[in-house]
């Protein structure tokens, strides 16, 4: 987990010098234009405030938007970072990131916006762990109470089996 989270920073770090200013590109039909309509835009673009803060950032490539990267409020710091599947305006895993403890959720979804999968990470430890079918808990639902004890449920089409 922490690969994960020193490669987001790390990218981070990479294209912030590059972003551009969503008020200088066109979006037209799902793409993103440096030049409409000659030439399609790949790079970072930025939506920025007033006073510097950058509210979001898209990393595009070919004018499809690959993902978004929302920032804390008057912070560098990632709060939520969703990935697009490609050829599409879909999120495909969206990973959120908290500011006062070190723990990760990430939710994993199909094609169809359904939600696939949901883990949750603290201190780069797993502490939750559930598949989910058509938006039901659908398999094995892991978890870690308070006590440390490892809970273990079976689900099918979002009904405990046991």
């Amino acid at each position: 987990m922490k690969i994960l989270i020193f490669f987001v920073f790390g990218v981070n770090i990479c294209f912030a010098q590059n972003r551009v200013p969503f008020d200088k590109l066109t979006l037209e039909n799902d793409l993103v234009y440096e030049n409409f309509p000659d030439k399609l835009f790949t790079g970072n673009a930025a939506k920025i405030r007033k006073n510097g803060h950058v509210v979001y950032e898209d990393v595009i490539q070919d004018g499809k938007i690959l993902k978004r990267i929302v920032y804390y409020n008057k912070s560098n710091l990632p709060a939520i970072e969703s990935i697009y599947f490609e050829n599409s305006h879909k999120i495909k895993k969206e990973i959120q990131f908290s500011l006062k403890e070190s723990r990760i959720d990430i939710t994993q979804f199909n094609e169809l916006g359904k939600k696939t999968l949901s883990e949750i990470y603290e201190n780069d430890k797993l502490i939750y762990r559930c598949e989910f079918v058509k938006n039901k808990k659908n398999g094995r639902e892991f978890c870690i109470d308070k006590n440390g004890q490892e809970i273990i449920t079976e689900y099918e089409n979002g009904k405990p089996l046991n």
